[in-house]
């Protein structure tokens, strides 16, 4: 299931309120308005060092704000244990035990039954090695065993801080087509993550901290759009088509991908069209320009 099949949901499982954390004189956290709705898969964005690892610390109740306020689920932070999963940082195991066992402790200490072990080592696709030491497992493997241990008490919530680092690339794709496998219906996940690419591809919306700020808030595409209109266009012959442009007092650029950087907006698209097979251009593709991740990224955290 990828981001845009998830159903649209109104309820809110996270909402903070200026919520704001301070080691000493450092500000770490400052002032942060979330709004994650229940049962969608919710990006965390931002450097390493930007405070996404200590907002979700203070979402699972693991330290307290200095000061605003957060309600999870409904409750204060770390009110509803067992409703909430986590894996902040490195995933919490006993490698001298095989995964089997690390998850069959984990499931008595919270009530689980072997079943659900089971359930997870299937889910995890950590069957086959199961029983051997979790010690020996790869960095891939350890992260998943982490999220099965998340995940054994079957909760509402789950909090993933930096599921890919570590991970080569082909342990990068199993983590996000796990994460989509995992979302959808009731459950809320909320990953923290540096990387573009992987909020980009399996989550519906998205909040970018810099530097402890909250920058951005909102859908994937809004963040792509922006605030300025673009069309991009695929035209030949190309001296034309800029000569057409330049005549509309239309300023234009290329995008370094053989297609032209229109400025100007989807209303303009008709006029626009017609002086192109006015002046015999032909007009191979037209549309709105959807920015990368990556500039619309630079451009939220440069104001």
């Amino acid at each position: 299931m990828t981001a845009t099949d998830r159903p649209e949901v109104d309820d809110v499982a996270i909402s903070t309120s200026e919520l704001t954390r301070r080691f000493g004189d450092e500000t770490v956290v400052d002032s942060i308005d979330l709004e994650v709705r229940t049962g969608e898969l919710f990006g965390l964005l931002g450097p390493n060092g930007s405070g996404k690892s200590t907002t979700l610390r203070m979402l699972t109740g693991l330290i307290r704000p200095s000061s605003g306020h957060a309600e999870v689920l409904g409750r204060k932070p770390g009110a509803t244990p067992r409703r909430v999963g986590a894996v902040i940082e490195e995933p919490a195991v006993y490698p001298y035990l095989s995964g089997r066992k690390n998850l069959e402790l984990l499931a008595r200490l919270v009530g689980a039954g072997s079943d659900a072990v089971e359930e997870q080592l299937e889910t995890l696709g950590l069957t086959s090695a199961a029983d051997r030491p979790a010690g020996g497992y790869s960095t891939g493997m350890r992260q998943r065993l982490g999220i099965a241990a998340a995940l054994v008490h079957g909760p509402d919530l789950l909090f993933l801080d930096e599921p890919s680092a570590g991970l080569d690339p082909s342990g990068m794709v199993e983590i996000r087509e796990l994460l989509e496998q995992l979302a959808g219906g009731s459950r809320t996940i909320v990953v923290s993550s540096h990387l573009l690419t992987e909020i980009d591809q399996i989550c519906d919306r998205v909040a970018v901290i810099h530097e402890g700020r909250l920058v951005f808030q909102g859908d994937l595409d809004e963040l792509h759009r922006g605030d300025s209109e673009e069309l991009q266009a695929r035209l030949h012959p190309r001296e034309a088509a800029t000569k057409v442009l330049d005549d509309l007092d239309i300023s234009h650029r290329d995008d370094g991908d053989g297609q032209l950087v229109i400025d100007a907006g989807p209303d303009r698209t008709p006029e626009i069209v017609r002086a192109f097979v006015d002046a015999d251009v032909d007009v191979h593709e037209i549309g709105e320009r959807r920015r990368s991740l990556e500039e619309a990224y630079m451009e939220v955290t440069s104001s």
